[in-house]
C-alpha cells in the first residue's frame, strides 16, 4: 500500500510517496517519509519477530544501492 492506495507488490512507488506499508510474515511495517529521512515504524507492542523485520528494513535502507 502506498499513500493509502493498493499497488502491486512489484510496482515501484511514485517518486513523491509519503507513506508505504510493507506486509511481512511477522506483521505490518510502515515507512514514512519526512524532511529528515525515512521513519521505519511498527506498533509499540511488536514482538521480537516484527522488531527483527523492522531492523532488516532499516539495514536495507542504509545499504547503498
Amino acid at each position: 500500500m502506498v499513500d493509502n492506495a493498493l499497488r502491486p507488490a512489484q510496482a515501484p512507488p511514485p517518486d513523491d510517496w509519503r507513506d508505504v506499508r510493507l506486509r511481512t510474515p511477522a506483521g505490518m511495517i510502515a515507512l514514512r517519509r519526512h524532511s529528515g529521512g525515512i521513519a521505519v515504524v511498527v506498533f509499540g507492542n511488536a514482538d521480537a519477530a516484527l522488531q527483527a523485520a523492522q531492523q532488516a528494513v532499516v539495514d536495507a535502507l542504509r545499504t547503498p544501492a
